[in-house]
C-alpha cells in the first residue's frame, strides 16, 4: 500500500520510478519460486532458508519505498535510438534465459537494480 501510495503521489515518475517497480518486485519473486521448485542448479534449500527469506523480504520491501531512480523501460517512440536500453534489456533477458532457466526472470531484475544504482544520475538526468 505505501508503495502504491508514493507512485500514486509522486510527479517525479514521469519517465522513470524511484524505487522497485511492484511488476520488478513481482518478476523476481516469481523466478524465485520457480527456480525453487524446480531445484535449478540446487538453489532450493538456498531460496526456502527462513533466514534467506527474511532478509529478501526485507531488502525487496526497502526497495519498493526506496528513492533510488530505476529506468522506466517504457516505449514511448517507436525508433531505435530511444528505446537503446529496451532492447539491451531485452537482448539480454533472452541471453539469461538459455543460461539460467527460469532463475533468469530473478536475474535480470539484479540487473535492472545494480544497472539503476550505476546510472542513477543519467537516469534523473535524463
Amino acid at each position: 500500500a505505501l508503495r502504491l501510495a508514493k507512485f500514486n503521489l509522486d510527479t517525479r515518475q514521469a519517465n522513470y520510478f524511484i524505487g522497485l517497480s511492484t511488476p520488478a518486485c513481482t518478476v523476481f519473486v516469481l523466478g524465485l519460486t520457480l527456480t525453487a521448485y524446480h531445484d535449478l542448479f540446487g538453489l532450493k534449500e538456498m531460496i526456502e532458508n527462513k533466514w534467506f527469506l527474511y532478509g529478501l523480504t526485507a531488502l525487496l520491501s526497502w526497495l519498493l519505498v526506496s528513492e533510488l531512480p530505476m529506468f522506466g523501460m517504457k516505449i514511448k517512440r517507436f525508433d531505435l535510438k530511444s528505446n537503446q536500453a529496451n532492447l539491451a534489456f531485452l537482448g539480454l533477458f533472452v541471453l539469461l534465459i538459455f543460461l539460467l532457466n527460469e532463475l533468469a526472470l530473478s536475474a535480470i531484475i539484479v540487473c535492472y537494480i545494480i544497472l539503476s544504482v550505476i546510472f542513477k544520475n543519467k537516469i534523473v538526468s535524463g
